[in-house]
């Protein structure tokens, strides 16, 4: 299945998965996401309420990724903590490569995954929906090969898609606790935000 990954794919076969996956991406579609983004941001931090402590990477550096990409791809509201945790043994067996208990738990988290992420595009196969699921469905896959690799990329845009911005959360968090005077800065003019980000 990581062979299939888009990263590890080049010629022609790349091209068509980066054109399947990025179709999806285009400036409007972006700028949409801006608001959903937004809006699941600002519901993590309703939820943490005025708690003067609280675990960052908890309540908001892992969750608000993640349900941005479940958002972008589609995934079903009770779907979603299933995902999260098949994702997660996933993560784990990728940090214990060779502790065979752990790859044995990412391997059958694989499988799950993959006949997760297959039985969605055949639900969504003749849809309209516009999320990625959906657009993914609507494709011409009769092809075996294609089908494979789209259900692989699948796995790799859900595991991709969310664990590098809850490191960048986290991270950028850590930075600013550690330069006082950076994040004082920041507070001064806002403007600043993009380029420190």
């Amino acid at each position: 299945t990581l062979m299939r990954w888009m990263l590890r794919v080049d010629g022609d076969r790349h091209r068509r998965l980066r054109a399947r996956f990025g179709g999806l991406f285009t400036a409007r579609r972006v700028e949409g996401f801006r608001v959903m983004v937004s809006s699941r941001a600002n519901e993590l931090i309703d939820a943490i309420g005025d708690d003067v402590s609280f675990d960052l990477v908890e309540a908001f550096a892992k969750p608000l990724p993640f349900l941005v990409i479940c958002d972008v791809m589609g995934v079903p509201e009770e779907q979603r903590d299933w995902l999260r945790r098949e994702t997660a043994t996933l993560g784990r067996a990728f940090a214990n490569q060779r502790d065979h208990v752990f790859v044995e738990q990412g391997n059958a988290a694989v499988r799950a995954l993959l006949d997760f992420f297959s039985a969605l595009l055949r639900e969504r196969a003749g849809g309209t929906g516009d999320d990625l699921l959906s657009v993914l469905g609507a494709e011409d896959l009769a092809a075996d090969e294609d089908r494979a690799d789209v259900v692989a990329n699948c796995v790799f845009f859900i595991v991709a898609g969310h664990e590098t911005t809850s490191t960048l959360i986290a991270a950028g968090a850590d930075l600013l606790c550690r330069h006082p005077a950076q994040r004082a800065a920041l507070a001064a003019d806002p403007s600043r935000w993009p380029a420190a980000v």
